[in-house]
């Protein structure tokens, strides 16, 4: 027997933000101690909320409006902020961000038993640095979605541009768009992992159906235009396969040569 939905409580009164979590969504509680979470808000301010959806033991809610905005508060730089749900503090002047950026390595720090923490130093990255991109594809109507997914959504958001994205992957994005349109191994839906290494931009691509001998073609033809050192492939959640290599999928870190595995974690920008 599946469980009866829950009822949501009633919202009498507009909720004070109390904090920024961990996932970047603004804190507060309802008149009966009820937690609720509101993307795009941030400490201190007073919003009417709608609820959307349980989690956990509290609710998930959007911003109907913001009655009293934040001295921090300031436009975001980003047309695609809002929608895209890549970033989701860009409406936060920058000393706020950075208190709250060092406050939750110190609280993870005191969590692990570290009571004195020393002073954290803060490297910010830029517009323009970040080296590391994991895009979702999406078929739709014949046509090919790619970008990230919507905040809170399966849904993609199609990116033509980036402003926190490395020029270099940046400048991958129309040139990839018709080279997986034509691919048979996207059916509905995939994802395309991009580390920019020293070498070059290093490519993983998932798709949801094998790749045929055409598919491969194609993408070892882009690779080779695109200047990758390595196009690799994997079936869904298998283990990637190499589908061209031209050089060394290698980079430099603290002065030594790694030559990390195709979709590897990297820190976002190289500082």
């Amino acid at each position: 027997m599946k469980p009866r939905p829950r009822k949501p409580p009633p919202v009498a009164a507009p909720v004070t933000i109390e904090r920024i979590g961990s996932e970047g969504d603004g804190i507060a509680h309802l008149t009966d101690g009820t937690p609720v979470y509101v993307r795009l808000t941030l400490p201190g301010e007073v919003v009417s909320i709608d609820l959307e959806r349980p989690r956990g033991a509290g609710w998930v809610a959007r911003a109907a409006s913001i009655d009293a905005p934040a001295a921090q508060r300031v436009p975001a730089p980003c047309g695609a902020f809002g929608q895209c749900g890549g970033c989701v503090l860009q409406h936060w002047a920058d000393s706020g961000y950075r208190d709250w950026k060092c406050g939750l390595l110190a609280a993870a720090l005191r969590r692990a038993g570290f009571d004195q923490t020393p002073d954290i130093a803060y490297v910010p990255g830029l517009p323009g640095e970040r080296r590391r991109m994991d895009f979702a594809v999406r078929r739709d109507r014949g046509q090919i979605v790619l970008g990230l997914h919507a905040a809170g959504s399966t849904e993609v958001v199609d990116l033509h541009d980036c402003l926190v994205l490395h020029p270099a992957l940046a400048a991958l994005l129309d040139p990839l768009r018709p080279a997986v349109c034509g691919l048979g191994a996207i059916r509905r839906e995939a994802s395309l992992v991009v580390n920019l290494l020293d070498a070059g931009p290093d490519v993983l691509l998932r798709t949801d159906a094998p790749l045929s001998r055409a598919d491969r073609a194609a993408l070892i033809e882009v690779a080779a235009m695109r200047g990758a050192p390595r196009l690799s492939w994997a079936l869904g959640s298998t283990t990637p396969e190499p589908l061209c290599q031209f050089r060394p999928a290698a980079t430099v870190l603290s002065g030594v040569e790694v030559r990390p595995p195709p979709g590897a974690f990297l820190q976002a920008t190289r500082e």
